[in-house]
């Protein structure tokens, strides 16, 4: 008689480990379903549950994740708000029973925690049957740098226990079904694009591991293909892969900016109590990959082992098959992209056109090494427990673990405090004018001049509409339509030139656009205000309203100029950017805003020509190719000055000439117009990935 195999439960001391490692690494206070504060954190967290709160307030769409009012014209699905479909679209049919505030986040993080876990423990099994072992080598699983990195900033990303899961499968000699990768794939492609592609290579390599056994046949795993194929994009299908359409346009950079350093797995990026950082790219946070002084310490064991006289023959056999080893050098390799960095320091080798097209879909390349680096802890396990006594392995194994725990402490503990510190419930978004309140009761929706995606402050208009159950295009989608954008901000030119706007919508245009604005303005039926030092455009506001708002006009928009002025462009709000023309980027931040093309114009009312100096503060683009950029200066139309600086100048400093007072005095109004002398991107002069033709940051102005 054959005995019963008996289900083993053993995986539930994994579950009990990861929900340890939660405790310790996570405030519990994430788990709170009504605390949303923490989630105002970091701009990714806020659209993951903007992107909730909308969805779960519309009506239900085709495909179930449409989500309308959340991007207007622009908008695609909870996809590409990065929400979690795999929890989101179930909860949506509960939203009745939920509470008016709500969020699963928190949860997600201790099913990830937990499942990862469950899953390490599982591969752990592979290499040992000791339960120390397991224990210690689930430990280091759990303390992966690549995985707490993501904890409280990519949620989504936080789904490593899927690429576990796949590795398990892969790594067992008896054969599984295909529903087990079914269930798996579909999972994934519910929650990240980056995980479904480790998903799906990894069951390839293994679909290619069973074809070469004579009991699987290749018209199987033709079927088989086929079938998840299917699968794979009716998912895809529902979950919004597609909903932005053609015309795609990426919030980020191309490929070759989210790299995988060379020196990353030595490079603790703040991660180590000991290893300083390394300096490297911009974008190698994508691909941070430090092992860890446990892990660097269990990589020493193992190949140490490797010196011992009587080392264990069984090592001949280690975990793995060829097609999964080509499978995990292939991800490193594109992880690795064509910008190859090694610290500092990168070699460039020029793409196809075709291929560029291709690798810009998955621009985060650092990731993908993510699977390779599951495997090495495989490995590296299996070789400790097969070449060390059980003793001696368990000695190893612990210490490793400790160490790895100890050693990551450096930056999951202050991230920890930093959240536990976060102000439960709502967030503070900064309108505390009580024009919004009254605004909240006569618009249905909030619009942005221009529209874009991420644009400076978006969260604090989308949680606002949020607020007032208001559609709005104030967003932070992975992924928009560009054709459709550019459509949009055709459209919204037109009703500024046209001085006609929906009368049920509330817009928020930039400084750049109020002089363009308040040319075509119609006054006695608009209102046109500086609220909270956010410029507002409230269409036939007073016959909507009673309350009273003080109106900006051409004549006030702009304090004008005069000797000790000084407008700094550091800010969205910032009252110099009103003074920025043409050829400026739309982009501003704490380093400026960039010139935007060969050409760039300001312009300020000036209230006396008293001043003799104007003193432009920024930052010229240079590099080895470029030591220094000319500039051609032309102050109201007069002779053009010619100036070359490079980057130890602070300034453009403009003595101001007689002829050029005068002028200033004659039109009330100070032109500056800078004209940029071989004007290159970023990607030419071989800084970076960036394309745009920027020249010089404007970080200030100053009269003198």
């Amino acid at each position: 008689m054959t005995a019963i195999r008996r289900p083993s439960f053993s995986w539930l001391i994994g579950l009990v480990i990861g929900l340890t490692a939660f405790w310790m690494v996570i405030p519990t206070n994430v788990i709170d379903p009504a605390n949303i504060g923490w989630l105002g954190i970091h701009e990714d967290t806020r659209t993951y549950f903007l992107g909730w709160d909308f969805y779960r307030k519309s009506a239900w769409q085709w495909p179930v994740s449409a989500n309308p009012n959340y991007g207007m014209e622009i908008a695609g699905s909870i996809f590409m708000a990065d929400t979690i479909p795999l929890v989101a679209i179930p909860l949506k049919l509960f939203h009745d029973l939920l509470p008016a505030t709500f969020q699963y986040h928190g949860l997600w993080l201790v099913a990830c925690f937990a499942l990862q876990g469950v899953f390490g423990w599982k591969l752990a099994s592979l290499a040992t049957s000791n339960s120390w072992h397991k224990v210690a080598i689930t430990a280091l699983f759990l303390f992966q740098l690549p995985f707490l990195s993501r904890a409280l900033g990519h949620l989504p990303l936080m789904g490593h226990f899927f690429i576990l899961a796949s590795l398990l499968i892969c790594l067992q000699k008896r054969e599984y079904f295909t529903g087990y990768w079914a269930l798996i794939i579909a999972c994934a492609a519910c929650t990240n694009a980056y995980l479904l592609l480790m998903v799906l290579g990894l069951w390839f390599s293994d679909c290619l591991r069973r074809a070469t056994r004579q009991s699987f046949h290749w018209k199987t795993m033709l079927i088989e293909g086929g079938a998840m194929l299917a699968l794979t994009l009716f998912f895809c299908w529902q979950v919004g892969y597609f909903s932005v359409g053609g015309g795609v346009s990426a919030a980020g950079n191309p490929y070759g900016l989210y790299r995988f350093n060379l020196l990353s797995p030595i490079d603790s990026n703040g991660w180590s109590v000991l290893l300083k950082d390394i300096p490297g790219g911009a974008g190698d946070g994508e691909g941070f990959t430090y092992l860890g002084l446990g892990f660097i310490f269990l990589i020493t064991a193992a190949a140490l082992s490797f010196t011992q006289a009587k080392a264990n023959p069984k090592i001949a056999k280690l975990p793995g098959n060829p097609y999964l080893i080509a499978v995990l050098l292939m991800f490193a390799i594109y992880a690795i992209t064509n910008f190859i960095g090694v610290g500092p320091y990168s070699l460039i080798i020029p793409l196809p056109e075709f291929l560029s097209k291709f690798t810009s879909v998955f621009r985060g390349a650092g990731r993908l090494v993510w699977p390779a680096l599951y495997f090495a802890l495989v490995l590296v396990t299996f070789v400790v427990c097969r070449n060390y006594s059980a003793r001696a392995a368990s000695v190893i194994l612990g210490l490793a673990a400790a160490l790895q725990i100890a050693d990551s402490s450096a930056g999951w503990a202050p991230q920890k405090q930093h959240v536990a510190r976060a102000q439960s419930g709502t967030w503070n978004i900064g309108l505390g004018d009580p024009f919004w309140q009254e605004a909240g009761k006569h618009y249905r929706a909030v619009r942005r001049l221009p529209a874009g995606n991420v644009t400076p402050d978006w969260s604090v208009f989308g949680a606002y509409a949020a607020k007032h159950g208001m559609q709005t295009d104030s967003v932070y989608l992975a992924r928009v339509n560009y054709d459709q954008l550019a459509q949009l901000n055709l459209r919204n030119q037109h009703r500024i030139d046209q001085g006609e706007y929906d009368a049920d919508t509330l817009y928020i245009a930039s400084n750049q656009k109020l002089a363009a604005v308040l040319t075509h303005f119609k006054p006695d039926r608009d209102l046109i205000a500086a609220v909270d030092g956010y410029i507002v455009i409230a269409p036939q506001w007073h016959a909507k309203s009673s309350m009273q708002v003080a109106a900006l006009t051409p004549h006030n928009y702009q304090a004008p100029a005069r000797q000790g002025s000084h407008y700094e462009m550091t800010s969205f709000n910032s009252v110099g950017i009103r003074s920025l023309q043409q050829g400026w980027d739309d982009e501003i931040g704490s380093g400026g805003v960039w010139s935007n093309g060969p050409v760039a114009v300001l312009q300020f009312p000036v209230a006396d020509s008293a001043f003799k100096q104007i003193e432009l503060a920024g930052t010229p683009l240079t590099s080895p190719k470029r030591p220094s950029l000319g500039v051609n200066v032309s102050i109201n139309g007069e002779a053009m000055r010619q100036l070359a600086i490079d980057g130890s100048q602070p300034a453009i400093t403009l003595l101001l000439t007689a002829a050029e007072r005068a002028a200033i005095t004659r039109d009330n109004t100070l032109t500056i117009s800078l004209s940029f002398d071989q004007v290159a991107s970023p990607k030419a002069l071989g800084i970076n990935n960036d394309e745009r033709l920027i020249s010089f940051a404007l970080k200030s102005v100053r009269f003198e």
